[in-house]
């Protein structure tokens, strides 16, 4: 598979094992917050009310994360 993609093998081991990213960490939090946002509300509400709600609730994100997550 290596091969095939042009990436060496130690590097492909190397970012299987790496932390995980600041934005990547902030990413899932925020997309945990919108399955919750969405499970209360029965999945009725679209991304201008889930980002309401979520600055409602105190996180900080914009309308246009909420709506690459979403989607």
């Amino acid at each position: 598979m290596c091969r095939c993609l042009g990436a060496s093998r130690p590097g492909f081991y190397k970012w299987l094992k790496r932390k995980p990213s600041h934005a990547e960490i902030r990413r899932n939090t925020i997309l945990t917050e919108i399955k919750s946002v969405m499970s209360d509300t029965k999945n009725r509400y679209g991304v201008r009310r889930v980002h309401k709600e979520l600055k409602a609730r105190g996180s900080k994100c914009s309308k246009g994360l909420v709506e690459a997550l979403m989607t």
